[in-house]
């Protein structure tokens, strides 16, 4: 648990030290349950939708006072529902299981992710740094039509 809450804290640090100092940064939102790379968007943090990790991060940041300006890659891809087995006790030993994920309910490292979904995560973020260097980069919103 206290490793859990050390590296959010170290997260949310970092990106409001970057902010506040008009540094570069990206951030990743989740990429637990989601399957579809084709709904894979960077915008900024204010923007992101139907992801609990980012929806969490971006509540911290805002209690901070960062509302904005900080872009990060996520999904627009829907949670569908998530069968997953029953924890077994000795999990329940090791601390409350709602406090340790994202999700109600569910450890972090139970939910499941595809293993390509943070590699496309990585390339997303890659490609908006060497863009940016380049200064060819335009940060896109979504788009408000629905499919």
């Amino acid at each position: 648990m206290a490793n859990h809450r050390a590296s959010s804290w170290t997260v949310l640090t970092i990106l409001k030290y970057c902010h506040e100092h008009k540094l570069p940064v990206i951030s990743a939102a989740g990429a637990a349950c989601k399957t579809d790379p084709t709904r894979l968007m960077i915008g900024d943090i204010s923007g992101t939708t139907d992801d609990p990790l980012a929806r969490s991060t971006r509540r911290k940041l805002k209690l901070q006072g960062i509302a904005n300006g900080i872009p990060v890659v996520y999904s627009l891809e829907k949670p569908g529902e998530t069968n997953l087995l029953p924890l077994p006790d000795e999990e329940f030993e090791k601390g409350e299981v709602g406090q340790l994920g994202a999700l109600p309910g569910f450890r972090i490292r139970i939910l499941p992710v595809i293993g390509t979904m943070p590699m496309t995560f990585g390339n997303f973020i890659a490609n908006h740094i060497i863009f940016t260097l380049a200064g060819k980069y335009l940060l896109l919103e979504p788009s408000k039509a629905t499919c």
